[in-house]
């Protein structure tokens, strides 16, 4: 999907805990004037609000001045991806605010931002064996969505081999590259919310009620409820 530069002075929230981070910033217009950034593999539930709390203090906000949310959705880890939609829907709740919602591997790639023009893909590391992907165009300084995100198996990455090179991002760059000798990979591995806020704030007609955004999960949770005996 093509950004469009509609963002005129709307105040934007934007958070990410999709991945090994909490993420959290502010946009009014096209400047970020607010960000706080933590990396962490647990710990995002308790840390959200409060990193929240900080940006709109930095921002000089309240909760109900702004007009959108962004969050990312998934794929990533299931227990932070449903923190930020929690999180999300419960400032809807209280604000009615809409929510502009984005993958995770989308927001990796706006992260990744500036980069020459040509074909981006993003792959996360789903661990057992298999990977999240997601493929881009780079135009302009623009991402464009070429693909849905999809999980792979490692074992199925040669015969998905694209026929013209690319740049590779995220935690299972490496993993492609072995299977895609014509890949570069590039070190973004993480979604930064001051990165990806202007392109949510691009994304506008995307937003939706809080009540309709859903978790993007692309395969079963780890963890399994026990068994009754």
């Amino acid at each position: 999907m093509a950004t469009q530069d509609n963002s005129n002075q709307y105040k934007i929230l934007a958070f990410d805990t999709a991945m090994d981070a909490c993420s959290v910033a502010v946009c009014i217009g096209n400047e970020v004037v607010a960000t706080c950034h933590e990396e962490m593999r647990r710990g995002q539930a308790e840390r959200l609000l409060v990193m929240v709390g900080e940006v709109c203090e930095g921002a000089g906000l309240t909760l109900d001045q702004f007009d959108y949310l962004v969050t990312t959705i998934g794929p990533g880890s299931f227990t932070g991806v449903r923190v930020a939609l929690a999180a999300a829907k419960g400032i809807a709740l209280v604000t009615g605010v809409s929510v502009v919602p984005l993958t995770t591997t989308e927001a990796i790639a706006a992260t990744a931002l500036p980069l020459p023009d040509g074909s981006l893909a993003v792959a996360i590391d789903a661990r057992r064996e298999q990977l999240y992907l997601q493929q881009f165009q780079v135009r302009h300084g623009e991402i464009f969505v070429e693909s849905e995100p999809t999980i792979s198996a490692l074992s199925a990455l040669p015969a998905l081999r694209p026929k013209t090179p690319l740049r590779v991002i995220g935690s299972g760059r490496k993993m492609v590259c072995e299977a895609w000798p014509a890949a570069e990979p590039l070190d973004t591995e993480i979604a930064k919310a001051a990165d990806f806020v202007i392109y949510g704030a691009k994304q506008i007609e995307r937003a939706q009620p809080a009540s309709d955004v859903l978790p993007l999960y692309l395969r079963a949770p780890d963890a399994k409820l026990p068994k009754v005996k």
